[in-house]
This record gives structure tokens, sequence and C-alpha cells, in this order.
């Protein structure tokens, strides 16, 4: 169980019950971006691409937890890279997250540079997941912390266009 991990870049400290459910109960509110709100999907990038939903100020649980970066995307234009998920190839966590960065570029993401072409497709991958995310669960906010880079700042220039 991981409680109060540091992982958004604000400094907040964030309850978890598993590295991608926000654990909300009556003495845990959410802190730093989640703060306020009562409909948000927090997602955690590093081994793996992990989706916890809050909605109506509750977890969202089903049957088991959410494996929403095991979801098909469609893929950037011209990737033809078969994807590193042991299960699906190429869904979300076998696109972005930090084995698939560096099965597919042979540099681990904290050493890949800020101008590799490989970003253009982990940023394609994330915003295909929260355009999936907006237009399924109608989250007030979608929060992305990238926890395979804590030595840098990743910025995604081409984030919010591929997202609509």
């Amino acid at each position: 169980m991981w409680t109060s991990q540091d992982s958004l870049p604000i400094g907040s400290q964030m309850p978890w019950d598993d590295d991608r459910r926000h654990r909300r109960g009556p003495r845990r509110r959410p802190l730093g971006a989640g703060k306020g709100l009562t409909d948000y999907a927090y997602v955690t990038v590093g081994t793996g691409v992990g989706v916890g939903l809050i909605a109506a100020g509750k977890p969202v649980f089903g049957w088991h937890h959410p494996e929403g970066g095991h979801i098909r995307i469609a893929r950037a234009p011209g990737d033809d890279w078969p994807g590193n998920c042991r299960f699906h190839g190429a869904c979300v966590e076998g696109l972005a997250s930090g084995p698939a960065i560096k099965a597919r570029s042979g540099t681990p993401p904290a050493n890949l540079p800020a101008d590799s072409p490989v970003w253009d497709t982990v940023a394609h991958a994330l915003a295909q997941l929260a355009h999936n995310l907006v237009l399924t669960l109608a989250p007030q906010r979608i929060l992305i912390a990238v926890v395979w880079s804590a030595s840098r700042l990743i910025s995604f220039p081409g984030f919010a266009s591929t997202c609509v």
C-alpha cells in the first residue's frame, strides 16, 4: 500500500491504496490539483499507466480496480511500433510507460533527450487516454503524474491539440 506519496509536481501529498486509485474517506481529502473537485481522474505514468477515478467525491471501484492504462487508442499517424504491453501490445501502457519508452528508444525515460520524437508518441498516447476519459466520464479535471522522471519537467507541446 502506498500512503502519502509525494507524487504531484506542486509538492502536494495524495493518499493512495494502490498506484492507481486515490483513496478518499472522512479523513482523506484531495489536496493540490484535486482540491475542491468532486469528479476527477488521476493518471500515473511510470512502470505502467494507471487511472484512478473519483466520481461524486468517491473512488470508483467496480468488481476490481479500473485498468484504464490498457485502453486501446487511435495510434499516431505513421506509428506502427507494436508496443510493449505483454497483454495488449500497443495500449496506452504499451506506448507511454517507462518500460515502453525504454524498449522503443533504447534509453530510460529520465535520460531521453527532450527533442526525441519518442516524446511525440508518448504525448499522443496520453492525450488519447485523456480524450477517452473526457468522453466517457466527463471529469472536472484530469491529473497526470509522470513518475519516471522526477529529475526534470516533461512538457508535451502537442498534448492539447491531440486530445481534441
